[in-house]
């Protein structure tokens, strides 16, 4: 995730309040465990999530859990 800013041993301040937006930074449940990937919005057919430059984005599904937006990652120094 370092093209996202988020290193290894990074924290993220995450809103479960906000509603996602386009390259926002978000929090999601896939099969059961959080991941971080970045939603897109992808037109005509509606929004994707991202996880690295190197993979193409996935559509999101009535079972994709957004669990919230992260709003600062604070960096371990």
């Amino acid at each position: 995730l370092n093209h996202l800013g988020i290193f290894d041993g990074d924290y993220l301040v995450v809103d479960k309040s906000l509603t996602p937006a386009h390259q926002n930074i978000v929090i999601v449940i896939l099969n059961g465990q959080l991941t971080i990937k970045q939603i897109l919005k992808m037109p005509p057919t509606g929004w994707a999530l991202q996880g690295g430059l190197e993979t193409e984005p996935h559509a999101i599904t009535e079972e994709t859990q957004i669990w919230g937006v992260v709003k600062w990652v604070l960096h371990k120094v």
